[in-house]
């Protein structure tokens, strides 16, 4: 068993996991005749409750220092305890999930935590916030969100002093002043607090709840311009020595080693193609005025986690001349 378990833990949890709900659904069609119902209903929480995330920790966590990772599956195994019992008999289910509270305060404890210390490191925000909360979290997937909301606030509240990272070797170019971005995420800024204001002042008179919900959609809408303007003049594009660092702010990400790439060139007159297959405008605002012609295909990260194979990306850099100065020296190099 130790060996299967760790040649592929999913296949044996995943057996496991379906005989248990097998039973489990059996027993609840029985639990209407029991003569002690609540008992029954209680036995069916328990094994989905308690005993799968226990056997998801053995598979999974063991000795991994990330017992609050189980968190999330007591969670599903609740939901899918649910989904089993009988409706008038889910009672005891609103009283469990009360106990997750004190665990999920935890595990978002975990997270800050994990974050703080990978701050106080140095280096990139956004890489240490990411690395955060995968060491945190058991999935990529919901780490990569919960990171990217993370980033999201910190960069709108939090980084107003900050200056951008570069690392040593490397030769940082902006790609935010010659699209006018930063003017634009000001005036929307403006706007929207007006329009804001009036707007949940009319809905107010229809409905509260419906304007706050509307205000709280604004600000939202503000903290996304904020964030996303700070990442971008926090993370400029990077010429270093192995490789170019194609970022814009937390949209787009990649790292294109010299090796991959085909050409470096001002783009012409043409426009640059929006959806066109294997093209990427990876700009702040407007068209690039360099192209990146690539090999073959590289997978570029974006939000929350999602990524896209390109071969051409349309990059927008502040100081056209000196940056192509830059890559043709590192590529000839």
């Amino acid at each position: 068993m130790n060996a299967l378990r760790q040649r592929s833990p999913l296949l044996p949890f995943a057996l496991l996991a379906a005989a248990v709900y097998a039973a489990e659904i059996v027993a609840a069609q029985h639990i209407a005749g029991s003569p002690a119902p609540g008992v029954l209903a209680a036995a069916v929480v328990l094994d989905l409750a308690v005993a799968l995330p226990a056997a998801y920790w053995w598979f999974f966590l063991r000795g991994r220092g990330a017992t609050l990772r189980v968190v999330p599956v007591i969670a599903l195994s609740l939901a899918g305890a649910w989904a089993v019992l009988p409706p008038g008999h889910r009672g005891i289910i609103d009283s469990a999930r009360f106990l997750l509270v004190p665990l999920e305060v935890a595990a978002v404890g975990l997270v800050l935590r994990g974050i703080v210390r990978s701050l106080s490191r140095g280096g990139d925000m956004v890489e240490r916030i990411g690395e955060a909360a995968r060491a945190a979290l058991p999935h990529r997937a919901a780490a990569d969100a919960v990171a990217y909301e993370i980033t999201l606030f910190y960069l709108a509240l939090l980084s107003w002093r900050a200056r951008p990272h570069v690392p040593a070797g490397a030769a940082a170019f902006s790609t935010h002043r010659r699209s006018g971005y930063a003017g634009l995420v000001l005036a929307v800024v403006i706007m929207s607090a007006v329009e804001g204001t009036i707007v949940h002042l009319l809905a107010a008179r229809w409905s509260v709840t419906a304007a706050w919900i509307l205000t709280a959609l604004s600000i939202y809408g503000v903290v996304w311009m904020l964030g996303d303007l700070q990442a971008i003049r926090l993370r400029p594009t990077l010429v270093q020595d192995d490789a170019l660092h194609v970022r814009v702010g937390l949209r787009w990400d990649v790292r294109l080693r010299w090796a991959d790439i085909e050409a470096v060139e001002p783009r012409g007159a043409a426009p640059f193609p929006r959806r066109a297959p294997g093209h990427l405008r990876a700009t702040p605002l407007g068209e690039p005025n360099v192209v990146v012609t690539l090999r073959h295909p590289v997978r570029v990260r974006g939000p929350y986690g999602i990524s896209r194979p390109v071969t051409r990306l349309g990059v927008a850099v502040d100081e056209q001349a000196s940056f192509l100065s830059h890559v043709e020296r590192h590529r000839e190099g």
